[in-house]
């Protein structure tokens, strides 16, 4: 009986677990987001403004007073979906946050990639490095670092599943030292056009319009 009554409890546990792990669906402009909201992880909340999807980081970075390398990382994947009647074209993602460093042997930098697999041939993937930047940094202050990634689709894509990997490492370099680097915030903005049967369409109602108004004018 008593082990009846753990096996109910664990099936009860991992139906709860798997309920709380929802699909989420974010509509954009001629464009969804399909993602599993249980992997956001170090990315933090996800909202969709218009054509760009924004992260905001949770606890995101690395930080050191040894010699030690502390690394933070973590990767989320989720799909891009075309309404009906466009298709994919690209997107651009740009991160970035801020470090600092003390010392002559303290370092840290970010570091990462972006790829792309588009579900009609899932076996082919694109994959971009981050272009990283880095502002100065002077004893005492924090200076900022970004990084920008852009990926090209396959032509005529309407479905594509986007992943970005990032990490993060800091190494004081000595127990006198001192590095640190977060990421602060992340964005993908997605670019979507009308497939050509839908340009067609737009310019023959636009014809229409055309006629009937000078039509209207004529008989006026």
């Amino acid at each position: 009986m008593k082990n009846a009554f753990k096996i109910s409890l664990l099936a009860l546990a991992l139906l709860s677990a798997n309920a709380q792990a929802a699909t989420q669906r974010l509509d954009g402009n001629y464009f969804d987001v399909i993602y599993d909201d249980s992997k956001l992880g170090l990315f933090g909340d996800l909202t969709l403004a218009g054509n760009t999807l924004v992260f905001e980081p949770i606890d995101y970075f690395a930080e050191s007073t040894s010699k030690k390398w502390d690394i933070a990382r973590s990767t989320f994947s989720f799909w891009i979906e075309a309404d009906a009647g466009h298709h994919l074209t690209g997107a651009t993602l740009l991160e970035g946050g801020d470090y600092g460093v003390l010392g002559k042997s303290a370092d840290a930098f970010a570091a990462g990639e972006a790829r792309v697999i588009d579900w009609r041939n899932p076996s082919i993937s694109k994959d971009v490095d981050l272009g990283v930047t880095y502002e100065s940094v002077t004893k005492g202050k924090l200076a900022n670092w970004e990084a920008v990634s852009t990926q090209t689709f396959e032509s005529g894509a309407t479905k594509v599943r986007f992943t970005i990997e990032n990490l993060l490492f800091a190494n004081a370099g000595s127990k006198s030292g001192y590095a640190y680097i977060e990421k602060k915030y992340a964005s993908l903005t997605v670019s979507a056009v009308p497939e050509p049967e839908s340009y067609a369409m737009l310019l023959a109602g636009l014809g229409i319009i055309g006629v009937v108004a000078r039509r209207r004018k004529m008989a006026a």
